[in-house]
């Protein structure tokens, strides 16, 4: 989001986050980087006509694929969660509502079946869960 004052823009800071981010990734990708944080390589197998409609999308965005997939994770990945663990929940009946119903689930889930997972990756789910959660 970008702020107006006067003839001056103001970028939050949210938005400087996120560009830097970006910029670091663009930087990895290219080879000349010294991220802090931590970056691992995954492929994936899909239909010929997937790639090729990410590569026009992010051509088009004027990004890479991979920035490109990083932001779709970054912007979906709670609303799979989200809506996964709501379904599954209503099979069951609560006193809580939905949202803390997921929340309380995604938590346990995490502690106790994945107790070593990264303190950034456990945040990351809980927080993207959690943002869908009360934006409903």
């Amino acid at each position: 989001m970008q702020i107006l004052k006067g003839n001056t823009m103001c970028v939050s800071f949210s938005d400087m986050g996120h560009s830097k981010a970006e910029r670091e990734i663009e930087s990895h990708e290219s080879g000349k980087t010294e991220i802090e944080t931590r970056l691992k390589p995954f492929t994936i197998k899909t239909q010929a006509h997937q790639i090729e409609a990410l590569d026009i999308v992010s051509e088009m965005m004027e990004m890479s694929r991979s920035a490109l997939v990083v932001k779709l994770i970054n912007h979906y990945l709670g609303q799979a969660v989200y809506d996964f663990l709501s379904s599954y929940n209503s099979v069951f009946s609560h006193d809580k509502p939905e949202e803390v119903v997921v929340l309380d689930h995604i938590e346990g889930l995490l502690a106790t079946k994945y107790p070593d997972l990264s303190p950034e990756a456990k945040s990351f789910i809980i927080n993207s869960v959690a943002k869908i959660a009360f934006e409903m």
